[in-house]
């Protein structure tokens, strides 16, 4: 039987000792066994910890043929609590949410995260394009996201409250949004909200099955911009979607519209389609739609 090498280095004084034989003749196997070995380890921190301690395993997870390996792999951010009452110290509390701060600021390109707990970060910026998810509510103050839009990144499940200020820019690069919710913190003045979402020059944004209401607007173009929205819901908007700055692209598809005052606020350079929606409003209000937008109803 073979020793698994992470009951050998599990503590970090263990790795200057040499290694046991088992071990020894484990690490002797030819690397493309080596390598479906660790294919089946799935938390990305394991990885990492093994490649620190491990020359073999580093050669192998270095390797182009473990970058497979690394995509399919996780990184769970958990909120820790006391054994006592499930409430941790206030000290404790601010350090674990700095450290997953730095850990998603720092994120390389591709990285998967799971965030677990009840969580509120405050303004966190993501630079690189990653795959962020939830399994409990987390509360995000304020998202900015940036890239180079050669991969796109996702965001899922998130919870983003908002009233003076945007909850989400897009400042550049491809992302989507996955059943994210977002909402004013004070719905009986929804009318005086900012928009949550707000869009800059040459991003590319991806919304599916979000819920947006009591703001403003859902989305903001500030700047032209693409921008798709598929399966979502809004309620309680003065207007679904507001482009007045210069055009941009445009594709709404399968969405459901509900006590707003109109769909769309756009200006006549505006690109796209809007079909298959639910509408208790008016599309566009008393404004002549853009040329070039292509607006079909749902029969």
């Amino acid at each position: 039987m073979i020793m698994d090498p992470l009951d050998v280095w599990r503590n970090p004084e263990e790795a200057l000792s040499p290694p046991p034989v088992r071990t020894a003749c484990f690490l002797s196997l030819p690397a493309e066994l080596l390598n479906q070995v660790v294919s089946h380890i799935k938390c990305t921190r394991l990885l990492h910890r093994l490649s620190s301690v491990c020359t073999t395993l580093r050669y192998v997870l270095n390797a182009d043929e473990a970058r497979v390996v690394w995509n399919a792999s996780e990184l769970t951010l958990r909120s820790e609590t006391t054994e006592d009452d499930g409430v941790q110290p206030v000290e404790k509390k601010e350090s674990t949410l700095v450290n997953m701060m730095k850990i998603l600021r720092r994120a390389p390109i591709g990285a998967r995260i799971f965030l677990v707990g009840n969580i509120t970060l405050p303004e966190l910026t993501l630079c690189a394009p990653i795959y962020l998810s939830t399994r409990d509510q987390v509360d995000i103050t304020r998202l900015v996201l940036a890239g180079d839009g050669v991969m796109q990144g996702t965001i899922e499940g998130l919870h983003f409250n908002n009233w003076d200020a945007d909850s989400v820019r897009v400042q550049s690069g491809s992302w989507r949004m996955l059943r994210c919710y977002l909402a004013s913190l004070y719905p009986r003045r929804a009318a005086l909200a900012t928009s949550p979402i707000v869009m800059m020059h040459g991003s590319h944004l991806s919304l599916h099955e979000c819920h947006v209401q009591h703001c403003k607007h859902a989305v903001h173009v500030l700047e032209p911009a693409d921008l798709q929205m598929i399966s979502c819901l809004f309620q309680d908007l003065n207007a679904g979607v507001r482009s007045v700055c210069g055009g941009g692209d445009i594709r709404v598809e399968g969405c459901t519209f509900y006590d707003t005052k109109r769909a769309f606020h756009f200006d006549p350079h505006v690109r796209g389609y809007a079909r298959s929606n639910t509408m208790q409003c008016e599309p566009f209000g008393d404004v002549e739609p853009p040329e070039h937008f292509h607006f079909i109803p749902q029969l």
